[in-house]
């Protein structure tokens, strides 16, 4: 429901005992706590969801032989972990890392208690994260202005140049349509006399798979959010479109996506209604 799916491996001892390494043991005793709390907030006529996750756990390993061990655990990756604390014994311990191993002292007759606690929140798909996203919008918004005899640019940085095979099917049905689909990188050249610019945020072609690539390439696009300079070559009535949810600030700003030339709400309740129409179909209403 809120963003990418947050994992975290199962926690574990390491125990050394002498110089013979005795495997990774799972903890005989574990409480765990965890607290959700959720609320939904608006920005203009934009709703969106922030969350805020505590999570509290006490992992008790039974005594064993001396020697020592090594507390292992990867919190979630993709989480902004904040006010993490760990304690061994009740005695904090600094981390600095989210994979973390942690030495615990081991006694033949007290049992290793270790303790794991942060705190992590944000918000859903409105919120910038550099997760490649799927190529279905694009793609699909694509094809259909072209079906329709629309002359169609499509305006992407470089890396982000759409297949081959899509842009291939995209042109064959301008071309039966009489419309047309150019592609390019420069700016000014993409808005020239345009009436409606549809933001869409996509993956990386060039590096797709390549998470840390497409991350890279992303940091230094920061500027392709959709602003009143973007329209000083378009027409004056240009309007703008997103399929929502979008992200404020980073997509588009503020005073685009709440102004006259944003047609995102329309658009949203059309495609409600286009929705409506092909449940009703399907379900034989229309016998």
């Amino acid at each position: 429901m809120f963003g990418p799916q947050l994992t975290q491996e199962a926690p574990g001892l390491g125990v050394v005992a002498g110089n013979a390494p005795k495997g990774l043991r799972p903890p005989d005793e574990s409480a765990i706590d965890v607290v959700f709390d959720h609320e939904n907030r608006s920005r203009g006529l934009t709703w969106f969801s922030v969350y805020r996750v505590v999570f509290d756990a006490t992992y008790t390993f039974h005594p064993a032989e001396g020697g020592h061990g090594s507390f292992r655990m990867s919190l979630p990756d993709e989480a902004n972990i904040d006010d993490l604390l760990v304690e061994v014994g009740g005695e904090p311990v600094p981390v600095t890392t989210t994979s973390l191993a942690v030495p615990v002292p081991l006694a033949p007759r007290t049992p290793a208690v270790v303790r794991v606690r942060y705190v992590t929140s944000g918000q859903d798909a409105w919120a910038y994260h550099p997760r490649a996203l799927p190529l279905a919008v694009p793609t699909s918004t694509l094809h259909m202005a072209a079906k329709r005899g629309m002359d169609v640019t499509v305006l992407r940085p470089e890396g982000f140049a759409l297949p081959d095979a899509m842009m291939q099917k995209a042109s064959a049905a301008a071309e039966q349509s009489g419309g047309s689909v150019v592609e390019t990188d420069n700016r000014a050249e993409a808005m020239e006399g345009a009436h409606v610019i549809y933001a869409k945020s996509w993956s990386s072609t060039q590096c797709y798979g390549d998470k840390l690539g497409d991350q890279k390439l992303r940091e230094e696009l920061i500027d392709w959010c959709v602003d009143e300079p973007w329209f000083d070559n378009a027409k004056d009535d240009c309007r703008f479109m997103h399929c929502l949810p979008v992200r404020r600030g980073v997509v588009v700003a503020d005073n685009i996506l709440d102004g006259p030339r944003s047609v995102v709400i329309a658009e949203a309740r059309n495609r409600m209604l286009a929705q409506m129409a092909v449940l009703h179909q399907m379900l034989g209403g229309s016998r």
